[in-house]
Order: structure tokens, then sequence, then C-alpha cells
């Protein structure tokens, strides 16, 4: 059997009930597997784990990278948001009823 202070009594009373903070920061792995279920980071070939070691940030050296790959390297024209459904001027839903 474990004896405890009253001092560590104490402490360990206030810290359960502290709640603990919530995490702000997220790694953008973990919000893809949490939002869309998807793994980035599972191997296609093995199932392993790969890690990232480098991000390529330079837009010269991005672009440089995608047309080696024969990908498209220009930014995709913006179309203009559509106005939301309406019949009649009149907004329309799914509701039941």
């Amino acid at each position: 059997m474990l004896c405890t202070t009253d001092a560590e009594t104490t402490s360990s009373a206030t810290d359960s009930a502290t709640p603990t903070p919530r995490r702000r920061h997220w790694a953008w792995a973990d919000l893809l597997r949490r939002i869309f279920a998807v793994d980035v980071l599972a191997c296609t070939q093995c199932g392993g784990r790969l890690r990232l070691i480098a991000t390529v940030e330079e837009p010269a050296i991005v672009d440089r990278i995608l047309r080696h790959l024969g990908l498209p390297t220009d930014v995709p024209v913006l179309l203009p948001a559509r106005p939301p459904p309406a019949v009649d001027g009149t907004l329309t839903f799914d509701f039941p009823g």
C-alpha cells in the first residue's frame, strides 16, 4: 500500500477538479484525419508511417516542380458565387411539411 501526505492529497484533489486545457494547435495531418477520415501519413505501399521532412514554400521552386511533373502552374480563375436556389423569387428548402 502506498501512503500519501496531506499536501499530496490536497494537490491531487485540486488537480482532478481543474479541467485539462483544450488543445489549441492541431497538426495538419491530424486535422485531415479527423475531418475527412484520411490518414495522409500512412504509406500506400506498406502501411507504415511517413515523416514530413521539408515543405516547399518558395513560389519559383513550386512552379518548377509542378512544371517538371506536368501539372498546371497557373492559379485557377475564380468564378462569382452563384445565388441561392429560388423559385419565383422565394427561397426553397427541403424541409418536410
